[in-house]
């Protein structure tokens, strides 16, 4: 939007304007119009502006490069985050605004509350992006734990296996999405029963993606060494690793 219009808001051919947002605005843009690179501030002043406490400074009687004419006054003002209060500390510059207009056409001066409304209305707008961005990605967050969750409880015995003389009860409920917890039987030929419980570190899909594959893993080699749960976690756990 800005490329497409600031020309219309400093539409005289002689306006000399440029627009920077430093890395911490989260967006890189640098906009500029000039009929002579050199009419730009330099390095020196935009430093100066980013270390300055006040909002915005002017800088009178800009002269041409070429000739050493006055130009006219310049005006340069901070852009600052929305996200900024009381709370923080001291406001947050994430870039700047430049505008030199010729004395012939317009005192730039004049034209100062209008840049402060477009350094609001920039800030805002990314204060804004940088806010549906954020929901964007907690509610992609939600969707995979959901999935996640979804994927662990696929995983969880459906059914509590009989086991003559015993009573046997069991129950899981995730304090969130997903559970960081895991059980299951392993019920041998022999008609002895194996219990598994487990702690699944981390969330999300890939932690329940591990713990499908612990599962899987642990179960197959408890079947193939029956007498030797040592072994068997010793193995799945090797494999795991690798």
């Amino acid at each position: 939007i800005l490329v497409n219009h600031m020309h219309l808001m400093f539409s005289n051919a002689q306006d000399i304007f440029e627009i920077r947002l430093l890395d911490n605005a989260g967006i890189d843009l640098h906009i500029e119009q000039t009929t002579h690179k050199k009419m730009l501030p330099a390095e020196k002043l935009w430093n100066e502006l980013w270390q300055s406490e006040e909002k915005y400074i002017i800088l009178k009687d800009q002269k041409t490069p070429l000739n050493e004419n006055i130009y006219g006054d310049a005006i340069m003002v901070k852009i600052i985050s929305a996200a900024s209060n009381a709370n923080d500390g001291p406001p947050t510059c994430i870039g700047g605004i430049y505008l030199l207009r010729h004395k012939s056409f317009a005192r730039t001066t004049d034209s100062l509350t209008t840049v402060e409304a477009l350094e609001s209305q920039i800030a805002s707008a990314l204060y804004r992006t940088q806010a549906y961005a954020e929901t964007i990605a907690s509610e992609k967050m939600s969707r995979e734990l959901a999935i996640a969750g979804e994927i662990q409880a696929s995983f969880l015995p459906d059914t509590v296996p009989d086991l003559d003389g015993w009573q046997i009860a069991a129950s899981l409920t995730p304090a969130r999405q997903t559970s960081g917890d895991f059980y299951d039987f392993i019920e041998f030929d022999d008609g002895r029963l194996g219990f598994l419980v487990a702690d699944v570190a981390d969330k999300g899909t890939g932690a329940a993606l591990y713990m499908a594959l612990s599962r899987t893993l642990i179960r197959t080699f408890a079947l193939q060494y029956p007498e030797q749960p040592g072994e068997a976690l010793r193995l799945a756990n090797e494999r795991i690793l690798e």
